[in-house]
C-alpha cells in the first residue's frame, strides 16, 4: 500500500502536468536546431559563452578563422585556449561588462590566424533565460580587414592629393602676390606679366587635372565606365613627351624610347593614355635600381581584327612574384616585395580599365633577374576599336597614376591632343 502522503496519479494528471514543460524543452531545442543551422552557414564568426566565459557553442566559421577544432574551444575560455594576454583581458572586459550591465558591448581586434593577421569587429550580446537572468553571451564576430584597408589606402590617397594640389596653388599664390608687388610699384613689364599669368594657367591646369584625376578615382571605385574623349593623338608623340617629363625629373636611371616610325597614330583619349604611360613609366623608374634602364618599345603590328599599337615598357628593377601577377591589375593591389616602397596600387588597375575601354589590352611579363615587361595593345583600325559607354554626370579623367602622386614633377601645359607637354622635346632613340 502507497504512504498515505503520496497520492496516486492517474495518465491524464500527469500528462497534463508534464505536457507544458516537454513543450517548452521541444521548442527550446527547436530553436536551438534552428540558431545552429543559421550560424554554421553565417561567414562570420559566431561563438556562446556561459558566465564563467567558457566556450558552450563556435561555428564551422570559428574553426576556420583561428584552426582550431571545435573540441578545442568547448569548455574553455579563451586564456585556457592560448590566446594572446592583452586579448584575454578585453574579451574578459568586455563580456564581464554585458554580464553586468546588461547591454552589448562591442571590442574591435587583431588576431593571428592561419591566414595572418586579420583584423575583426565584435558584438557580445547578452542573451536572457525565461526569467529574465543573463544565461549567457552570444558573440558575433565579422572580418574587417578589407575594410580597414580601404580605409587607409583611401586616407594615403586623400594625403597624396592635397599635397600635391598644394604645390600648384602655391604656385598660383605666389605668382600671383609678385605681381601685385610690381603692379603697386608700377614697374610691371609686358612680357613679365605674360609669364606670370602663364605660369598661373599652368598652375590650374595641374590643379584640375589632379582633382579630375580623383574624380576619376571614385569612379573606379564603384566600378563605373570612364567617358573617354577621343580624338586623333600621335602615341609616339604623347611617350617622348612623357620620357621628357621623367629625364628632367631623373637623372639617375638611363631612359630610351625606340620606335619603328616616327609617327603612330590612333583615335585615343590623350589624357587618359597619358596617365597610363606616367603610370607605367614611373612604376618602372620607382622599382629600378640606380642606374637601370627603362626602355619603351613601340610599334605596330596587324591581325585579323585590325592594326595595333603595341607599346612596351621594359625596366631591370624588382621582378614581380608569379604569385602576384595574376592580382597585379586588380585595385589596390600591390606586389608582395615593395614593402617601404610608396603607392597606393589604384594606378594599374585605372590603366587597365583605360585601355579596354579603347578596345586594348594590358599585359605583363615578369622573370626573377631579369626584370619586368608591361605590355599596352591599342587598336588602330575600326575593327579593334569599339566605341566606350556613354557615361554622362561629372567629367571623369584617368586613374591617378603613382608617379603624378609621387614625382614631384614640374608644372606642364597642355598639348593639342589634351594631354600635358613638356616645356622641352626629347628626340626617340
Amino acid at each position: 500500500m502507497l504512504p498515505s502522503t503520496l497520492v496516486p496519479l492517474d495518465g491524464s494528471d500527469l500528462v497534463t502536468r508534464t505536457l507544458p514543460y516537454l513543450q517548452a524543452l521541444a521548442a527550446e531545442e527547436q530553436q536551438q536546431w534552428e540558431f545552429e543551422t543559421l550560424a554554421e552557414h553565417l561567414p562570420d564568426v559566431v561563438a556562446r559563452f556561459d558566465r564563467e566565459l567558457r566556450y558552450i557553442y563556435v561555428n564551422a566559421a570559428a574553426t576556420i578563422a583561428s584552426g582550431l577544432r571545435r573540441a578545442e574551444y568547448l569548455g574553455r575560455t579563451n586564456a585556457e585556449l592560448g590566446l594572446p594576454l592583452d586579448l584575454v583581458r578585453l574579451w574578459a572586459e568586455r563580456s564581464n561588462a554585458a554580464f553586468m550591465t546588461g547591454e552589448e558591448q562591442r571590442l574591435v581586434f587583431a588576431y593571428d590566424g592561419p591566414a595572418g593577421t586579420r583584423h575583426y569587429e565584435a558584438r557580445i550580446v547578452p542573451e536572457r533565460g525565461a526569467n529574465g537572468e543573463i544565461k549567457t553571451l552570444l558573440a558575433v564576430t565579422i572580418d574587417v580587414s578589407e575594410r580597414i584597408r580601404v580605409d587607409e589606402e583611401r586616407i594615403a590617397f586623400l594625403d597624396a592629393l592635397v599635397h600635391d594640389v598644394k604645390n600648384p596653388l602655391s604656385v598660383i599664390k605666389a605668382q600671383t602676390q609678385l605681381t601685385r608687388r610690381r603692379l603697386q610699384r608700377g614697374v610691371v613689364a609686358s612680357t613679365r606679366l605674360a609669364v606670370s599669368l602663364e605660369r598661373i594657367e599652368a598652375a590650374v591646369d595641374e590643379a584640375v587635372a589632379l582633382i579630375d584625376e580623383f574624380l576619376d578615382v571614385a569612379r573606379l571605385r564603384v566600378a563605373q565606365p570612364l567617358e573617354l574623349r577621343v580624338a586623333p593623338l600621335d602615341l609616339v608623340r604623347l611617350a617622348t613627351a612623357v620620357f621628357a617629363v621623367l629625364k628632367e625629373g631623373d637623372t639617375q636611371h638611363v631612359l630610351h624610347i625606340d620606335v619603328d616610325s616616327p609617327a603612330l597614330t590612333g583615335k585615343w583619349d590623350g589624357m587618359r593614355l597619358q596617365r597610363v604611360l606616367e603610370n607605367l613609366c614611373g612604376n618602372a623608374v620607382k622599382y629600378s635600381p640606380v642606374g637601370g634602364e627603362v626602355v619603351v618599345r613601340i610599334r605596330s603590328e596587324e591581325d585579323e581584327r585590325g592594326r595595333w599599337a603595341v607599346l612596351a615598357v621594359t625596366d631591370h628593377g624588382i621582378d614581380i612574384p608569379s604569385s602576384d601577377i595574376p592580382h597585379l591589375f586588380e585595385r589596390f593591389h600591390r606586389g608582395s616585395n615593395v614593402a617601404g616602397i610608396r603607392g597606393t596600387g589604384i594606378g594599374l588597375s585605372g590603366s587597365r580599365q583605360i585601355v579596354e575601354q579603347h578596345g586594348g589590352t594590358i599585359a605583363v611579363e615578369s622573370s626573377e633577374g631579369v626584370g619586368s615587361t608591361f605590355t599596352v595593345r591599342l587598336p588602330l583600325s575600326a575593327s579593334g576599336y569599339h566605341e566606350p559607354k556613354d557615361v554622362t554626370g561629372i567629367r571623369s579623367f584617368a586613374s591617378l597614376s603613382p608617379l603624378v602622386l609621387d614625382s614631384g614633377l614640374p608644372v606642364r601645359r597642355r598639348g593639342p591632343e589634351g594631354a600635358y607637354m613638356p616645356q622641352a622635346q626629347c628626340t626617340p632613340c
